[in-house]
């Protein structure tokens, strides 16, 4: 995550600063983007480099965060 935390660049797109925080839950595909949730479901942020946009990168972490989120349900109601 340290190519893109700080980046300016990042930071431009999305519209504000990424930071990491005890609640912050992340989803990284290496070389390719990240996406951070909170276990209340809020998506905090998610970037895709611009040279893997439009391959299903991003729809690809929302999965993968709805199916971890679907397990933390799953495993509190018991």
């Amino acid at each position: 995550i340290g190519r893109w935390l700080g980046n300016r660049q990042v930071e431009k797109e999305i519209g504000y600063p990424v930071y990491n925080d005890p609640e912050t839950r992340w989803i990284v595909l290496d070389g390719t983007g990240f996406l951070t949730y909170r276990e209340s479901g809020h998506i905090d942020c998610l970037y895709v480099e611009p040279g893997e946009r439009m391959k299903g990168n991003a729809a690809q972490m929302v999965s993968m965060a709805l199916a971890a989120l679907a397990g933390s349900v799953m495993n509190a109601s018991g």
